[in-house]
This record gives structure tokens, C-alpha cells and sequence, in this order.
């Protein structure tokens, strides 16, 4: 079962890629015209502007079809043979063992500094 959060996202880019793909077309209608070089050089940079942000938009739908076809956002239990089982066991038991030989030593949260008298040297 696909993430609701996934499929909002997925959603809200395919909505953005229709907005902007007529708007790309039309900012290569516009440098197709006699334009003044300095209005010439705003329509390319737009057009260079919107083309990275569609390919951003393209990269992320991209990666939630990945994320998709990964099975997000459950991860599997892995099955292992009972060697393995038991090696992973005995790890985590030996992990626990020194774990339990360590406590958190909590550090002061305010100090206060206050100076006596100077003496003269």
C-alpha cells in the first residue's frame, strides 16, 4: 500500500508539471521573436530556470515511483537461516551485556561564576 504523504506529493508534482510545461513552451515561443538582446537574455535565463525546475520536478517523480516500487514505507523482515539467527542473537546479546555497564552522566545546565576581592601583587 502506497504512503497517502506519497501520493499528495506524486499528486502536487504532476500538478506542477502541467502548470509550468505550457509555460516552458511558451518562453521558447518568446526566443523565437526579434526580441531586444537584454528582453533575449531574460527569456533564456527563464527558460534555463524553468527547464532545471521541471527536471527537479521529473527527478522526484522519479524516486517516489522508486520509493513506490520499493514497497514504501514498510521494510520487510529479512528470513535468515538459523545460523545466521543465532549469530545475530548472540551479538545482540553481547551488544546488550556492555551496554548495561554504561549510565549517562548528565552535564550542569547553568553555571554560576562569581570573583572574590582582587589582591594586589
Amino acid at each position: 500500500m502506497t504512503s497517502d504523504l506519497l501520493n499528495s506529493f506524486r499528486d502536487e508534482l504532476l500538478e506542477a508539471k502541467r502548470v509550468i510545461t505550457p509555460q516552458i513552451e511558451g518562453l521558447h515561443d518568446f526566443a523565437r521573436l526579434n526580441l531586444h538582446p537584454d528582453t533575449a537574455a531574460i527569456i533564456e535565463q527563464a527558460i534555463v530556470d524553468f527547464e532545471r525546475r521541471l527536471g527537479l520536478i521529473n527527478v522526484a517523480l522519479d524516486a517516489l515511483d522508486g520509493l513506490t516500487n520499493d514497497n514504501y514505507p514498510n521494510m520487510d523482515v529479512r528470513p535468515v537461516l538459523d545460523t545466521i539467527y543465532s549469530d545475530l542473537q548472540d551479538n545482540v546479546s553481547t551488544i546488550e551485556a556492555a551496554f548495561a555497564k554504561f549510565e549517562p552522566e548528565h552535564e550542569a545546565r547553568t553555571v554560576t561564576i562569581s570573583a572574590d576581592t582582587p589582591e594586589p601583587k
